[in-house]
């Protein structure tokens, strides 16, 4: 795993070095250069969630995180969202957003708990869920300050129950049931 972080990191410094450099960065048509950056902008990811979702046994999950990483990134140094019109930048960019967001939960999961990856994705989710509402909200115009603290709070709700449901006990593994059926 430690291999496939340096991996990842050599590649992101690539990509880095290469946008400072203008190399392929938003070209008006499909250059050699826009190629090359959007290989690494997909091989960055790749090089950790190979690994991570072999670890776990869920190679969707790193087919996903992949995918969204590599399509936001993409997206982000190479497209111009005049071009493609904002409706369009915005029905690709929201879904790109949250599995991007939701990606370090599978490698968190790799890293400390395979055993629990459900509940680690469960939560990326959960935490992914709070910066695409935002942009959301921003592509249909709606953001303000009730809007955003409603969707704080509509997320913060949802999630506490779904915690709770994580953690209640069935009866009949109760402490109390089992003194009683004594």
């Amino acid at each position: 795993m430690r291999r496939a972080i340096g991996v990842a990191l050599a590649c992101w410094w690539v990509v880095i070095a290469l946008a400072r450099l203008g190399f392929g960065v938003r070209d008006s048509g499909l250059t050699g250069g826009g190629l090359v950056m959007a290989f690494l902008c997909f091989l960055a990811p790749a090089a950790l969630a190979v690994p991570a979702s072999r670890t776990i046994g869920q190679p969707l999950w790193g087919l996903e995180a992949i995918g969204g990483c590599g399509v936001l990134t993409t997206l982000l140094l190479l497209a111009d969202p005049f071009l493609l019109g904002r409706q369009f930048a915005f029905l690709v960019l929201l879904p790109a957003l949250f599995c991007a967001f939701s990606a370090p939960a599978l490698c968190l999961a790799a890293w400390y708990a395979p055993d629990k990856a459900a509940m680690f994705r469960r939560w990326g989710y959960w935490c992914a869920a709070l910066p695409t509402g935002f942009g959301l909200l921003i592509a249909l115009g709606a953001l303000s300050v009730l809007s955003g603290v409603l969707l704080c709070l509509l997320l913060a709700v949802v999630g506490y129950f779904s915690w709770a449901v994580d953690h209640v006990q069935s009866p009949a593994a109760s402490p109390a049931s089992v003194e009683l059926a004594v």
